[in-house]
């Protein structure tokens, strides 16, 4: 299937439906054009070289694997080769001699399927194939979608920190990312609700990804979500209630090229698609009716800026130079 509908967030819980416990290895990799054999079966045993003899160390590896979960498999070049025996006779040859594979079940998951005639063989190794696809039903989305991020994040300020490579002298950025995680659990526990996403406005966001992708471009429920996570953080930054006006902002998150952005633009604010409030399409609409260059002037910036600010951000992406100028008058 394509990009960002968790395949291999998929793949990852079939192992766990499966039941993967210490006495069951596991093996998972993710296949580039720059695979290595040593990859999948392991490197060559240095003691058994020094006795003449070519042999892999093969534990931790495929040859040693009860569960395999290959991700983007197609990518893997001519490696691949190597996996026609372990999938299927479910034997590896080690050296001078075949091991027996202890595989039991393997799961792969591509963007892509196989365009190479000579990986026919590998791809007929795999008895069940399952289409992903982007979400089509809105109830569907709405329930992944409200389990999702209407929730407190569940990784700390200190554990991003640490898994981003932060220095914590920067406190700062420690004290944001605090008080932005203690806002979410605040207003959730509290059912002031001001950052929350109500069932109409998920709904909504699913039916505007249907929209563009109607006009050929590519929005992912992957990407969806994490721009309405990145639109909430940015109403909090900017002490806002979530509206639909988050529409906005979503733009640069949505786009591959420029182009595109004026086609997602053009849905968001057509009147009858009802995605945004009348007052901010109107606002929108003073906005583009301006023929903006660096020379001018823009005559109602304050009011302008109170209503819809997220009109700037995409504005400042096209004309820095006339936007500047603005935010500075």
């Amino acid at each position: 299937g394509p990009p960002g509908v968790a395949k291999s967030y998929l793949a990852e819980k079939m192992t766990q439906f499966i039941g993967v416990s210490s006495d069951v290895n596991l093996f998972t990799f993710q296949f580039n054009k720059d695979t290595k054999n040593e990859d999948l079966f392991g490197a060559p045993d240095i003691n058994e070289f020094k006795q003449g003899r070519y042999k892999r160390n093969t534990d931790g590896f495929l040859p040693k694997a009860n569960i395999a979960v290959l991700d983007e498999i197609w990518k893997g070049g001519p490696v691949l080769n190597g996996l026609l025996r372990v999938l299927n006779e479910r034997r590896f040859r080690n050296g001078d001699k075949d091991e027996v594979v202890p595989l039991q079940f393997a799961i792969s998951a591509s963007n892509e399927l196989p365009e190479d005639s000579s990986l026919n063989a590998l791809y007929g190794r795999f008895l069940w194939r399952v289409f992903v696809d982007y979400i089509d039903s809105t109830d569907n989305f709405f329930e992944l979608a409200s389990n999702r991020i209407n929730r407190v994040p569940e990784i700390s300020p200190e554990e991003f920190m640490r898994t981003n490579n932060i220095d914590p002298a920067d406190v700062s950025l420690n004290a944001m990312i605090a008080s932005y995680h203690k806002a979410l659990e605040d207003d959730l526990s509290s059912g002031e609700r001001k950052y929350v996403f109500s069932e109409e406005l998920i709904r909504s966001a699913h039916r505007l990804a249907k929209e563009i992708r109607d006009q050929g471009i590519p929005i992912s429920d992957r990407r969806l979500l994490k721009a309405l996570e990145g639109a909430r953080a940015l109403c909090y930054v900017r002490r806002r209630h979530v509206s639909s006006d988050i529409f906005y902002s979503m733009i640069n998150a949505i786009w591959s090229t420029p182009e595109q952005a004026v086609t997602i633009r053009k849905i968001i604010t057509d009147p009858n698609k009802n995605f945004i409030s009348s007052a901010s399409r109107n606002s929108f609409n003073i906005i583009q009716s301006y023929n903006i260059d660096s020379n001018s002037i823009f005559p109602v910036t304050q009011s302008i800026l109170r209503i819809t600010p997220e009109v700037f951000i995409y504005q400042a992406r096209c004309k820095p130079n006339a936007w500047i100028r603005l935010v500075l008058s």
